[in-house]
Parts: structure tokens; sequence; C-alpha cells
């Protein structure tokens, strides 16, 4: 049968004699688990809280690889000058499409293609009820007119149906309308109805949660705008950056901020509050060190097996320093305990 008691005195045993090797061996796991820890992202995408095998993940997944560009960039640039912000869009546009594939997908920020496809093919947008009313208005002027060529013939109806050429007129008056729908896209451009912003599109894969992959494509798209200086244009042209690639990042930048405090926080009030217990200096850095260890190796593990924290995993911390510091407390109180009743640290 195990002697539990025998084994743990044994332990005791090892771990006095080999003290000092014993705390190098950890601070030296500890130095090895900083690299992956500092690689350890945060993913804060609502689908990093569900499993990857989850219908509406796949879903998702599949929706992005067939359509793409789920996410996006707006470019905002704003000036007096609508001449100014034109020419600035229309410079700036070959560059922005020329940034990686990976990055970009499509850059969306003229209508007129699609304007000019629709001036050509006008006739196949009518409508289903205005179809079905000009075949009942023709039906029956066809019908009056065979009617009025007979001698015998008598109108009666006191409302007769439209002309051809009224039938034309409406469906000219309902396309000016259509025509008066894209004066708000001068020169096919996405434009402010107060004539001061032109607002660019930039369509991307990249996944709410990917921070850095956000980073690269706004440090990207922001080069660009630099290099054409926009004071070039208009002295009041300037460009900002909106969309939810931008709110996202501004997210998920709040929660790591958040992260942090949270964690320095728990740090803070856990040694304050061995302080307070013992009393002793020592004791805090000792249980500092030996929670100091732990704690990152448990961090390192995470990045190796999970890859990534989500919102949820990510305050983690604060529990695993909470409950990880518990052991310790115990054990320093029982040493202290014993070493006050008048025990020897013996070998």
């Amino acid at each position: 049968m195990i002697s539990w008691d025998r084994m743990l005195r044994k332990l005791a045993v090892f771990q006095q004699r080999h003290a000092l090797w014993i705390t190098l061996a950890g601070l030296l796991l500890a130095g090895l688990s900083i690299i992956p820890v500092s690689q350890l992202g945060l993913n804060s995408a609502w689908t990093a809280l569900l499993p990857k095998d989850q219908p509406s993940v796949h879903d998702l997944e599949q929706l992005r690889n067939r359509i793409g560009g789920l996410s996006t960039l707006t470019v905002a640039i704003q000036s007096k000058d609508l001449d100014a912000m034109q020419r600035f869009a229309h410079d700036l546009v070959p560059k922005l499409e020329s940034i990686p594939k990976g990055l970009v997908r499509t850059v969306d920020w003229n209508v007129l293609t699609y304007e000019n496809f629709v001036r050509e093919h006008q006739h196949m947008y009518v409508g289903h009820a205005e179809l079905t009313q000009l075949r009942d208005d023709l039906q029956e002027r066809l019908t009056l007119e065979k009617g009025r060529a007979n001698p015998f013939f008598v109108d009666l109806d006191d409302d007769p149906p439209p002309t051809f050429d009224e039938l034309v007129a409406r469906i000219r008056k309902q396309a000016e309308k259509g025509e008066k729908k894209l004066e708000r896209f001068p020169g096919g451009f996405y434009v402010h109805p107060d004539r001061d912003l032109l607002f660019l599109f930039v369509r991307t894969d990249l996944a709410g949660g990917d921070s850095k992959g956000s980073e690269r494509l706004i440090q990207a798209v922001n080069d660009h705008v630099q290099g054409l200086n926009p004071a070039r244009y208009a002295k009041d042209l300037r460009v900002e950056y909106a969309g939810d690639v931008i709110v996202a990042k501004e997210e998920q930048d709040a929660i790591q901020s958040e992260l942090v405090t949270a964690t320095l926080l728990t740090i803070t009030c856990v040694l304050f509050a061995i302080y307070l217990f013992f009393r002793r200096f020592r004791s805090v850095v000792a249980l500092g060190i030996a929670l100091f260890v732990p704690v990152l190796m448990t961090f390192a593990l995470a990045e190796w097996i999970v890859d990534y924290l989500n919102t949820s995993t990510a305050f983690l911390a604060s529990i695993v320093i909470g409950n990880g510091i518990n052991p310790n407390i115990i054990w320093l109180a029982r040493y202290i305990e014993e070493r006050r009743s008048g025990k020897l640290v013996t070998p």
C-alpha cells in the first residue's frame, strides 16, 4: 500500500535540499512560457464563443467563402470641394485595389457602371404591377379602337383607356423618377446629400476578431491615403475611417484594455491581501513567485492547445490567479504555524 505520508515527507525533504534548483527550474519554465503567452491572441468575434462544428458557424464560413467581403472598412473623404473629393477618390481606388487579396477583396466606390447597365436595359426593370396595368390598358385600347371601326359602335364608357402616347408618357414619367434618385450619386460616387462627404467601401474577408489583420488593412489604406497627400487636392480635404472593421477593432482593443486592467487589479489585490494576512514582505515575494510560474504556464498551454482566447475565457486570468494562490496561502500559513509552535526546519 502506498504511504502518502512517507511520499510527502520525501517530497518536502527533496524541496528543501534542492530549493535553489527548483526555483531556477520554475523561473526557466516561466521564461520559456513568456514566448507562447505573448503570441496568445484574443478573438472577440461571436463565432469564437461557439464550437467550430456548430451548424451556424459552418454555414457562416460557407457564406464567407462563397460571397466574401462580409466586413467593410469605410473610407470617408470630407471636403467642401466636391470635384476635389472625386479626383482624390479616383486616384485612390486603384491603389486600394492593389492591396493584397488577403486584406482587400473588392472596393465598392462607384455606381456608374451599374447605372449605365440599367439605362441600357431599362425596359427589363419595369415592375410586375406596371406590366400588368400596361397589358390591360393596351387590351382595352385595342378593343375600343376595333369597336370604333364599326359604324354601328356606340361608346358608353365615360373614362376611355389611355392612348398609346399617354401610356408611353406615363412610363417615361416613372423612369424620370428613377433618374432623379441617381442625382444623389454625382459622377456615380457615393456622396452625402450635403455634398461634403464621399465614401469608399473596402470589402474584406477579415473576421471580426482578427485585430492584427484589421490593423494591417487600416495601415495599408492609410499609407496609400497619405501617399497621395490629400491637401494637394484641397486644403480642407481630410480622410476618416469607419465601418465594422473599425468597430470590431475598437471593441477588441477595449476588451484587451479591460483584460489588462482586471488582471493587474487582481494581482495587486491578491498580493496586498497576502501582506495584510502575513505582515511579512518576503511572504509576498515568495507567494508572488510561486504564483507567477504556474499562471504563465497555464496560458502557454492555452496558446498551444486552443490558440486564442475569446471574450469569455479572456477574463479567466483573474480566476486562475485568485484560485491558484489558495494552496500556496494554506501551505505558507501552515509553515508559519509550525515554526511558531517551535518546530525546526529539518531535512
